[in-house]
């Protein structure tokens, strides 16, 4: 079966690669043989479009091509070894084949902003049902049990066997609308003629001592992230911001400049005109002033979208649309009172622009590893250096954190996966763990350095600065080469890390607590550059 499985396959794609047309007349015939192929393909795992939303692959259903799927191995205590990662193709079709005997698990990621799952289960038919469920907002898991938090995995039982039936089922959102997020993400507090600033990282709630709230008077500076979670592009026209008893409104401060009063309501038209595509974010500041208090109290406030509307294009004006500064690779830019370099652009709506922006060398003095220890395992998310690029160095800039951009950072522990990728980013595709954390702040990867030195045109002659600076990598073996390039020893280490080298323009590796530059890696949106 395995082997008829896989010339029938074959020809189908030989048909499709000629553009080879069916000899069809009625619309009928044409039906029938789609739905003979949707049936007869038990074996070829498929990504469908579910138009009918019926949560089976029938008639009238499309497919997804290009979606990443990959295929891990789990041992006796349900750890995650990756063995092969696949797209689909313009079938939405994927397969992995020539499996020894064990336990398996596919994931694949879906672009969460333009389709939900369909059903599981919808059919007693496990050839055109869905098989997916979510195990995080863009990540999706396929499991053969009807409750999948119970599966022990997908058995393979013999040598040489194929996964089957393994199908994901997905419906566009057609739903319209924004969802807020409200962050507090600095408190500027006054106790007894004394000033500190007191910084946070997105924080929802922030609790305050009794001895540093009461007879204190405090600015409370919030960030608020708009989302477009819909598949439709739309306007966000009119905000309200609902004040608690407590705090005031300052019009006249900096940080408010988004705001007016009106009717004794607070509210903001910044958005207005800024059209906001799906999955994209757009963010606001206000600051609202806490008197002194003489008891301890909570305040909590609340913002409203008022007004929000789809786009039209048939009634979108004609006039002249707002210009943005537009950047290429290699340009500087001083922002947030660093100087920076651009090493990435993507293109956003409104000729805006995504840019990567890298610290030039001499930003910050301080040289650290990322352990204190030569012998100290680490993964990002407790590196030295990513603690203070996170805090330190931002408490030092003018960064506004809520206008930066999420960065999903891979958390693979160095040196103990078969292969570790701690320190990739979740657009590089490698994470061993599958675990992801979110930073404003972090380094350069390795990746972006070798796309970066492939620039043609950009002028680099910034990039190495005056010393070596390290790169977010970790590293899991220490390789020696010949003059040729042929390794001649490799040798697993637990505690080294990635850097660029100054005199070699080249990535080597070093042990983890060997102090050296820190160059820290923003990614903002040409909207917000002012320049300095």
């Amino acid at each position: 079966m395995y082997s008829n499985f896989f010339s029938f396959c074959a020809i189908v794609q030989e048909k499709e690669a000629n553009s080879m047309e069916l000899n069809v007349r009625e619309e009928n015939l044409k039906d029938l043989f789609k739905q003979f192929q949707v049936e007869h393909n038990e074996n070829c795992e498929t990504v469908f479009i579910d138009n009918n939303e019926n949560g089976v692959e029938d008639i009238g259903d499309t497919y997804y091509s290009d979606m990443p799927v990959t295929l891990y191995k789990l041992d006796s205590e349900n750890n995650m070894t990756e063995v092969e990662t696949t797209v689909t193709d313009k079938d939405g079709k994927y397969i992995f084949k020539n499996l020894n005997v064990g336990r398996y698990k596919i994931r694949a990621n879906f672009d969460n902003s333009v389709y939900d799952l369909t059903l599981r289960y919808a059919s007693e038919n496990t050839a055109i049902d869905s098989d997916g469920y979510k195990v995080s907002d863009n990540m999706i898991e396929i499991s053969n049990k009807k409750t999948p938090e119970e599966s022990d995995g997908i058995k393979v039982t013999r040598e040489i066997e194929s996964v089957t039936d393994m199908n994901i089922g997905l419906i566009p959102r057609k739903t319209f609308g924004f969802s807020i997020n409200k962050y507090i993400t600095k408190i500027d507090l006054n106790y007894n003629n004394s000033n500190s600033i007191l910084t946070y990282n997105n924080e929802k709630k922030v609790s305050l001592s009794v001895k540093n709230s009461l007879r204190a008077s405090a600015k409370v500076y919030y960030g608020i992230e708009i989302t477009n979670n819909s598949s439709t592009p739309g306007y966000v026209k009119l905000i309200n911001e609902d004040i608690p008893v407590g705090l005031t409104f300052n019009i006249d401060d900096p940080a408010n400049k988004d705001w007016f009063v009106s009717n004794d309501e607070i509210r903001s038209v910044a958005l207005e005109n800024d059209l906001i595509m799906p999955g994209e974010k757009r963010y606001l500041t206000i600051m609202l002033n806490m008197p002194t208090q003489l008891e301890a109290r909570s305040f909590i406030n609340t913002v409203t979208l008022l007004e929000i509307s789809s786009y039209e294009p048939e009634s979108e004006a004609t006039g002249a649309s707002t210009d943005y500064n537009s950047y290429s690779i290699g340009e500087a830019i001083r922002y947030g009172g660093v100087d920076f370099h651009v090493i990435n652009t993507e293109n956003s709506d409104n000729n805006g622009q995504i840019l990567t922006l890298l610290a030039d060398s001499g930003t910050i003095s301080t040289k650290l590893g990322h352990t204190v220890s030569n012998n100290n395992i680490y993964k990002w998310s407790d590196s030295l250096i990513n603690g203070f690029i996170n805090n330190e160095f931002v408490n030092m800039s003018t960064l506004n954190l809520p206008i930066l951009y999420d960065n999903s950072v891979c958390d693979d522990t160095s040196g103990l996966q078969a292969a570790s990728y701690g320190g990739t980013l979740l657009s590089e595709g490698k994470c061993q763990s599958n675990i992801y954390k979110n930073y404003k702040v972090r380094l350069l990867t390795e990746t972006e350095y070798n796309k970066l030195i492939s620039s043609n045109n950009a002028d680099l002659s910034w990039l190495y600065g005056n010393s070596d600076f390290w790169l977010m990598n970790s590293v899991y073996m220490k390789q020696k080469y010949d003059v040729y390039g042929n390794i001649i020893e490799s040798t697993n280490v637990k505690n080294y890390a990635k850097y660029i080298s100054k005199s070699s323009s080249t990535i080597k590796d070093d042990i983890a607590n060997i102090k050296k530059e820190i160059r820290p890696v923003v990614t903002v949106s040409s909207k917000n550059i002012i320049a300095e």
